[in-house]
Order: structure tokens, then sequence, then C-alpha cells
């Protein structure tokens, strides 16, 4: 009996139906409290939800019933490596391993580990033991791809993914890869083959997000471009619906922040002495922060560590989503000591005395908070195009949150506020950041390139301007463009989408 509910259970899984696969093992486990298995299910699935305080605590619990649920410290270790508690997670990635050298998952995730940790041989390392173990582990295959896609060996991303896709032909998000880096014309195979498998039924709703994507760009380089339309709204409105995000709880914030720092006077907060010199790069996805900090990144007093979400995590755990507890946080020195030391903690190893550079995005919403407990740091702003920022943004599929990109209005309003913030940041702490115009820098690279270094008290640096040179990984959407030397071609891009996409277009403030 048992068996066949569960059965249920993992087909509500795999369907992506997580409050049913929730609802359901809940009521398993009162019938079975001692099951280590059902309580790592429902840590699973808990996870898959995004929900990683009642995935951490269903996973300690199905470990407590068995130490040696290696399903449940795997996936423990992920919670932890989600939740930027890396210490953590590697430990349990290597107890997984200690129980089972070739546990196949753990090797593959202790791989993303060290990925975050910008140790790519290392990861590649574990990918290719996995493989070794599992010749037909189209995950570890997938790994590689992303991870020499960052680093710029696009012949082996495209290799891997490839054969990723050999093993498991559904696996859309290899045919996403793969669209970046082929140039379509009507009669490609691999354009045919995406166009035969939309109609495929066998497919969920996420790996159908996957196809439209890719397609969109496939069709768009064909000529197509009412096709490549038409799958660029597909994909979003499914993921839009899938993802059922909110803007009001964004929009308090952002008011908030405002209401907050207008009355804060900054002298008085008195941290521990903080001098550690730091960068961050902040600005509006698809806007040329990547491109900024490959620039700087090549310098050789810098560090590019890529996106670290520590801080905002960070800050937004102290809030509990409640943007009412700022005011409560700029009094607690205790907290706001705590979360510096925290950001310095995990980024120790990473720099080797350079100037660490974090090009988490959406640190533009802390800059306050930098302020506060990083004097010393300073802030690159870099600021694209309304039009066209929006319009990259609608057109990317990202690996993680930025749920406001994938339904016009919401987009449209997110970029307002954040150009109101921006702009609030400005007559507040002028001095404190400098803004970039992605515009300027591509029009005229050496002079701007200077100004940003002059800024950052930095010598000028030769290998700024060779940026492209550069071979620390990139892990964001922008990791083959910033390969390449300065182009002007996504200048003004948004002007053929301007009537396909108008609900984009006419809800923005600024152009």
């Amino acid at each position: 009996m048992i068996e066949i509910k569960i059965k249920k259970i993992l087909n509500y899984l795999r369907l992506g139906n997580y409050k049913r696969t929730i609802d359901e093992t809940i009521k398993l486990s009162k019938k079975n409290p001692k099951s280590s298995y059902l309580n790592n299910l429902l840590g699973f699935a808990y996870l898959e939800n995004k929900d990683l305080v009642n995935a951490e605590k269903n996973f300690l619990k199905s470990i407590a019933l068995n130490k040696d649920n290696i399903a449940a410290i795997n996936n423990l270790g992920n919670t932890y490596r989600y939740l930027h508690r890396y210490e953590a997670a590697e430990s349990y990635f290597k107890r997984a391993l200690a129980l089972n050298p070739n546990y196949i998952k753990a090797l593959n995730n202790y791989g993303n580990l060290k990925f975050i940790f910008n140790l790519p041989d290392e990861a590649i390392s574990l990918y290719k033991e996995a493989l070794s173990i599992s010749p037909n582990n189209f995950i570890a295959y997938y790994n590689l791809a992303l991870i020499y896609q960052s680093i710029g060996k696009f012949d082996e991303t495209i290799k891997y993914a490839n054969k990723a896709l050999e093993i498991e032909p559904n696996f859309t998000r290899a045919d996403k890869i793969l669209s970046n880096y082929i140039k379509y014309e009507k009669d490609n195979e691999h354009l045919i083959k995406m166009q035969k498998q939309i109609s495929n039924n066998n497919i969920s709703n996420d790996q159908l997000i996957y196809l439209h994507f890719a397609l969109a760009k496939a069709l768009n380089d064909t000529g197509d471009f009412n096709q490549s339309i038409f799958h660029l709204k597909k994909g979003n409105t499914l993921k839009s619906n899938l993802v059922n995000y909110k803007i009001d709880q964004d929009i308090n914030l952002f008011n908030s922040i405002k209401s907050t720092f207008i009355k804060l006077d900054f002298n008085s907060i008195e941290l521990k002495n903080n001098s550690a010199k730091l960068i961050f790069v902040v600005g509006m996805p698809r806007s040329g922060t990547s491109l900024v900090e490959q620039i700087l990144s090549s310098h050789e007093k810098v560090y590019g560590a890529g996106e670290l979400s520590f801080l905002g995590s960070d800050i937004e755990r102290y809030l509990a989503n409640n943007s009412i507890n700022l005011g409560a946080l700029l009094k607690d020195t205790s907290n706001l000591n705590s979360i510096a030391e925290a950001f310095l903690k995990k980024t120790s190893t990473m720099h080797n005395n350079n100037i660490l550079l974090d090009k988490s995005l959406l640190n533009f919403l802390w800059i306050g908070f930098i302020r506060v407990i990083f004097p010393k740091a300073k802030i690159i702003h870099v600021k694209r195009s309304a039009k066209d920022t929006c319009l990259s943004c609608y057109k990317t599929l990202f690996d993680n949150g930025l749920y406001f990109t994938y339904n016009e209005k919401l987009l449209a309003t997110y970029y307002n506020h954040y150009n109101n913030l921006m702009d609030f940041w400005s007559k507040l702490l002028g001095k404190y950041f400098y803004t970039i115009n992605y515009e300027d820098l591509i029009n005229e690279p050496h002079k701007n390139i200077s100004n940003i270094l002059n800024f950052l008290e930095l010598n000028f640096d030769e290998k700024c301007i060779n940026f492209h040179e550069n071979k620390s990984p990139v892990k964001t959407m922008s990791a083959s463009q910033v390969r390449q030397k300065i182009y002007s071609s996504s200048i003004k891009s948004y002007v053929k989408y301007e009537d396909k996409i108008p609900d984009l277009f006419k809800n923005l403030t600024v152009k």
C-alpha cells in the first residue's frame, strides 16, 4: 500500500507539482513517522520549491533517523550550498562520498561547489570522475558544458552539450546552451530537431521553457522574426506562470529603502573599524555589468569573484521578507558587524590579497548598507539604455531568481523602480559610487576604462583594454560575449522589437 502511494507522490514530483508532493508526503509521514526515506523525499520537494528552511529541517530529521541515508546527506549539502553555508555544504558532500566514493550525485554537486569557489580544474576533475563511473550521466556532461563555457572553451561547451543530448534528448537545457553557439539557417539540423520536439507531449513545462527560448534565438537567426517573437513570448509566459512572481513585495522594499535611508545619519553608526578594500559592480541584469567585471578583473590588483549573493541574502534573512525591519537592522550594530564579518570570511580564500570584486547585480538595493559596513569600498554602477536593458532581460532565461523579467509589464515596472532608486542613491551618496553608461563605454572604451580606474584609485593596466583575453571564469549569461572585443551591435537593439512587445516599452518611464 505504501509503495503505491510513494509511486504517486514521485509522479507528482516528476511533474513539478511540489505543493501536491509536499501535502501527500506529509500525510504519509504522519502514518510512518520513523521513515527516513519519507523525510528525505519531503525535504527534496521543499528544496525544489525553494523553501530552504523546511528542506534543511526535513533532511536533518531524515539523517537523525538514519545516519547513513546518503541521499539525505547529499541533499543537505546542496541545501547548504544554496544557503551559502559553503563549509557545511562541503562537509556533507565529503560525508556522502566517504559512505560511497562512487555516489554520482555527490560528485556532481561537489563539483558545482568547486565551481562556486572558482576552482574550475577541481570541478572538472569531479565531473569526469562521475563520468568514469557512469558514462551515461548526462548531468555530468551538462555541468562540463557549463564550466567550459565559463572559462571560454566553447568548442568543449558544444561537445559536452551534444553529449548530454545524445543520452537524454529531452534535456532541453543543453539545447539552450547550444543555441548560443550556432548561427542558424533554415535547414539547420538542430533547429529542425527542436521544431519537432516542441510538440512532444512527453516533455514538462520546465523543459518546454528552455526549448522556446532556444527556438526564439534560432528563428531570429534565420530571419523568421514573427516565429521568434512567438516562442519568446511562449517561453516567458510559461516561466512567469511557473514562478508566480508578485511585484508588491519588491515595490515595498524599494519604497522602504528610500524612506529609511533619507533619514539616516551615516556618521552616527559606529561599527568595527572595517578598512576592507572591495569593489561592487551593480546594475540591472543585462546592463553590461559582466563586461565591466571582465575589464576590471583583468587588472593585476583585482580579483573578479563573480556574482556573490552573500551580502544580499544575509540582509534579506534579517529582514525576513518584511521591509519594515530595515530601520531596526540599521540600529543593530551587532548584526551589521556580523553581516560584514560573514562576507569577509566567505570571501577570504578567494582573492589572494587582491581587491575582491563582487558583481551581484541586485546589490544596487543595498548601496546604503554597503556604505555603512564597508565605508572604504568602491561601487561601480553600470547603466544601459532602458529599452535595450529590458529587451535583453526579456530575451534571457536566467538560471535563478530575477522573476520580474518574464512578464513585460512587471519588467518595465521593476526597471522604473530601479531607476528611481539609483536617482535616490545618486543624490544621497553620489560621491560614494561611480556611474558608467554602457553606451559610453562601448563608444570610447579607452577613455572610460581610464575614468573607472581613476575612481578606483588604480593605475592604468593595458590588460584592461584587452579584457577579452582574460581567462577568469564567467558564470553569467554573458559568458560568450565578454570573450569578444568590444562591439556596438547591441546598442539600440530594441528598435525591431518595439512594435512586437508593446507592453514592455510603453510602460517604461525612461528611455
